[in-house]
């Protein structure tokens, strides 16, 4: 790695010295133009032996880094859960690459590589925070067999939300900036400006709002149904979108409509910011997992975008969740008849599933 960041780069998944729960993993993923990169990837680990609960990967949103789930870790930590918040290329604490292109195909294989490095086969719970969603449910789709939770916060949709748009300005920009060093030079002091006044994040230099910039421009949108479809055939998959009602950047509308695309999902709503409106969507939540629901959404009516920090609490509750239901539900589906778990017609003549 780098000496800028200050890190060792030769150390593999040991703790590295200004936090004693980072660490860091060679891992070696490929480039949509079929590149080998060999990057030292740098994340928080809570527990680096492993957990029989379960492991979350926390994926941050552009711009981010592991500290964005600074807030939510120490509730997941406390339960006994494994919560490892990742550092993407060129994020955070992971370095950059003049070879990478900022899309998909190298942050979902950069994830996926990272599982396989680590050795973690089983009890996953993916989990992205606003772009991070998009590489969250591709990775969830990838392992499967590994996979037995999806968790959505603040997530980007199937179309482009106000936050970027128009795009097709922000991607005539990216071509404008992409064409050389003096195009960087000159556009650098620009982009960052307009990173951190005009939509209010804070970054350091032109190159990282650009880098930012690109990764947004490269969302899937309804490309990712696909892979929904894929976690939607996985039994012993579920998952939770938590949106909010005054996100500035996602309007609530794109959230429900990625929200609808997952199959047998039950809406909640929080309607204020009181301890016992989250208590009793926590509880109704639980009472949703327990009775085989696969997904459930909820919208936190006056909350804004950053649940992992204001609604910590509430999401490390509802993967404990998940976990305590899958953990007991998918022995019975690998024993049961596959008719069984068909819709069947309840006394009243209305059809059932297992989620009602």
């Amino acid at each position: 790695m780098a000496q800028k960041n200050g890190l060792n780069s030769h150390t593999k998944t040991g703790p590295l010295i200004d936090d004693p729960l980072l660490r860091s993993q060679r891992v070696q993923f490929t480039t949509s133009s079929d590149e080998k990169i060999d990057l030292e990837a740098v994340f928080q680990d809570t527990l680096p032996s492993g957990s029989q609960l379960g492991t979350v990967i926390g994926i941050h949103g552009a711009p981010g880094s592991h500290k964005d789930f600074k807030y939510v870790m120490p509730f997941v930590r406390e339960k006994g859960i494994r919560f490892i918040a990742v550092n993407m290329p060129g994020f955070g604490l992971t370095p950059d690459d003049p070879r990478l292109k900022y899309d998909n195909v190298e942050r979902d294989d950069f994830v996926h590589q990272l599982l396989a490095t680590l050795g973690i086969s089983s009890r996953v719970v993916m989990m992205g925070h606003s772009r991070g969603s998009e590489n969250a449910i591709k990775v969830a789709a990838r392992n499967t067999d590994k996979v037995c939770g999806l968790v959505l916060l603040n997530p980007t949709g199937l179309r482009p939300h106000k936050g970027i748009r128009p795009l097709w300005v922000i991607k005539l920009f990216m071509w404008f900036y992409s064409l050389g060093p003096i195009a960087e030079m000159i556009l650098n002091p620009v982009v960052k400006f307009l990173t951190n006044n005009v939509f209010g994040y804070r970054i350091d230099t032109g190159r990282r709002a650009a880098m930012c910039t690109q990764t947004v421009c490269n969302l899937e949108f309804a490309s990712l149904l696909p892979s929904i479809n894929t976690i939607n055939e996985a039994k012993n998959v579920r998952v939770l979108v938590a949106y909010s009602g005054k996100d500035k950047l996602i309007e609530t509308g794109v959230s429900q409509e990625l929200a609808n695309s997952f199959h047998d999902r039950k809406e909640l709503t929080c309607k204020d910011r009181t301890n016992e409106a989250e208590k009793e969507s926590i509880k109704r939540l639980r009472n949703l997992f327990s009775i085989g629901t696969k997904a459930v959404s909820i919208n936190f009516e006056e909350d804004g975008h950053f649940l992992q920090r204001d609604r910590a609490s509430f999401i490390a509750e509802s993967i404990e969740a998940l976990l305590q239901t899958t953990l007991s539900i998918v022995p019975l589906l690998e024993r049961w008849d596959p008719v069984l778990l068909a819709p069947h017609k309840t006394l009243s003549g209305r059809a059932n599933t297992m989620g009602e």
